[in-house]
């Protein structure tokens, strides 16, 4: 199962064991977890793969004794959708957030009725009817439930077996203690690598209501090109996103929280233990900013 994942590094572990073939013991016994760590090691050091590839390695080995909990997003940080809610209020969420699943409840988190995906609920936009009457119910898929002690090896295991791609973390009560998504496994896996070329598209997603999602760890200088807008001073020190963030709240942001700086409008979008994962970004019109002034 883990394989199948694991399919674009295998050449990479591959030619790692190759070329270190002479650092093993002869005759060659059962390879251990730290005998390919050292591989890894020796074949940064020689050139044969470069850190972020070793990094790979190193996740790799350590990726079955991880649990759910580890990486899942907190009940408090991620978006749901209401039985209640009109079709108006979905599509906002869809836009907004940049979501293509988000759990479905009924009254309150604690009572997860399924998933509702964002392709399932579009062909609705070409209703002839001005609001239709939608049972979020029966156009949601159903849900997967799982523990937060479960191992992540297990939980890619349960993804390709039940063909979905977020799950819906339990405590031991069955009380809804967050979400898990198989973005989450990749990113435990490849980690933040950004590509050498240093293209900055890979940080940041542009919708077409002018809305940015950027990753926090964008730097202010790349994302001053990407808005044409003046972000940063000499006197500023913090060089990320996040570090604004940060710098602005003086504490740890939660989902949702909105501020102005300059001419943009930032909003937290996502956290993920304890830390600014993206930020929603809205470049503010000269009008805009003039009146958010005058109100304050």
């Amino acid at each position: 199962t883990l394989f199948i994942l694991l399919k674009p590094f295998a050449k990479l572990i591959a030619d790692s064991t190759i070329s270190l073939e002479r650092y093993l013991p002869k005759p060659a016994s059962k390879m251990t977890q730290e005998d390919i760590r050292t591989m890894a090691e020796v074949s940064e050091q020689e050139g044969s793969i470069k850190e972020d590839e070793r990094e790979i390695i190193e996740n790799v080995i350590g990726f079955g004794n991880i649990t759910v909990r580890e990486i899942m997003t907190s009940r408090v940080n991620f978006v749901a959708v209401s039985l209640e809610e009109s079709l108006q209020d979905v599509l906002k969420k869809i836009r907004e957030n940049g979501l293509s699943r988000m759990p479905l409840y009924d009254n309150d988190l604690d009572n997860i009725q399924g998933v509702l995906y964002a392709k399932d609920v579009l062909p609705y936009l070409n209703s002839n009817e001005k609001e239709p009457s939608l049972n979020w119910k029966t156009v949601s898929r159903k849900a997967l439930f799982i523990p937060a002690t479960k191992k992540l090896d297990d939980l890619l295991r349960d993804f390709q077996q039940e063909k979905t791609h977020i799950a819906i973390v339990v405590d031991e009560y069955g009380g809804t203690e967050g979400i898990v998504t198989m973005d989450d496994i990749l990113e435990e896996i490849v980690g933040d690598i950004t590509d050498d070329s240093g293209d900055e598209e890979t940080l940041f997603t542009r919708f077409k209501s002018g809305i940015y999602i950027f990753d926090a760890k964008i730097d202010l200088d790349d994302m001053e090109e990407i808005l044409e807008s003046d972000i940063t001073s000499e006197e500023d020190e913090f060089e990320t996103l996040g570090g604004l963030i940060y710098h602005l709240t003086e504490s740890l942001p939660v989902v949702g929280e909105r501020m102005t700086y300059k001419n943009l409008e930032l909003t937290v979008h996502s956290v993920k233990n304890n830390r600014i994962k993206k930020v929603r970004v809205k470049v503010e019109s000269p009008k805009e900013v003039e009146s958010s002034e005058d109100n304050s």
